[in-house]
């Protein structure tokens, strides 16, 4: 059973890793998809077209149509010899007759269509433009998070490729100052050079907190450009050699 477990920690732990892992393109595609800016100028192209629907729609035939059907639940009856219609009819009396009919309707057809207006064609070509303009900002949107995206990411790449020769370089140089160490202890070399190369270490070093410090802000200002929540575990998948 716990053979089973560690193996599902394993498998698990490997997809998360390779989760937080991002090229260079999935880090744009990602923020093409997730940076507010952006999100926003998308928008605005798709108001600008609705509006060019709108507008060019009040320019199509309009046809209006209209039906009504009256229902007399009370028919009028007026009160008439009999004799009126009927020749046959007694004189003295007096019979109902009823004016008009139960229900009645009447339906109506009417198509119209704007043969020449100003305003018309004014406002058609204000919306044309307006989408137009929404169109190009919404390109250089898109160029200038382009853009951000790749200088914040190859920003990183430099800071890896400079730790690593910073690592390097420490590793030989504290080599080369333990052995002038011991050769001091032993007599054989002098205090000054000693503590000359101890100096050039502690200045490597601290160099190599200032890039490390420098990797991490540059991390946080591609999630920043990315539109990604800063506390989101982030690692470049790519190395500087692929750009050079």
């Amino acid at each position: 059973m716990n053979r089973y477990l560690k193996l599902f920690g394993m498998l698990l732990t490997a997809f998360s890793v390779n989760a937080q892992n991002y090229t260079l393109q999935q880090c744009i595609d990602y923020a093409l998809q997730n940076e507010a800016s952006y999100q926003n100028s998308s928008l605005d192209v798709e108001i600008a077209k609705a509006k060019v629907g709108e507008i060019r729609g009040i320019g199509l035939p309009q046809i209006t149509a209209s039906a009504n059907l009256l229902d007399n639940v009370v028919v009028q009856k007026a009160f008439v010899p009999e004799n009126a219609f009927n020749p046959f009819g007694d004189p003295k009396k007096v019979t109902p007759l009823g004016f008009g009919v139960k229900y009645s309707s009447s339906a109506s057809l009417a198509l119209t269509q704007i043969i020449f207006d100003g305003s018309y064609l004014v406002g058609l070509q204000s919306t044309k433009t307006f989408l137009a303009l929404s169109q190009k900002s919404k390109e250089a949107t898109k160029a200038t998070i382009v853009q951000n995206v790749k200088k914040a990411y190859l920003g990183i790449l430099v800071a890896q490729e400079r730790m690593k020769l910073l690592d390097v370089n420490i590793s030989r140089l504290d080599s080369t100052f333990q052995q002038l160490k011991s050769t001091n202890n032993a007599g054989f070399a002098e205090k000054l050079d000693v503590d000359r190369l101890e100096v050039q270490l502690n200045n490597l070093k601290v160099e190599k907190q200032k890039v490390n410090n420098l990797y991490d802000f540059g991390l946080l200002a591609l999630k920043f450009q990315m539109g990604m929540p800063l506390k989101e575990v982030l690692t470049p998948n790519e190395n500087l050699d692929q750009y050079k």
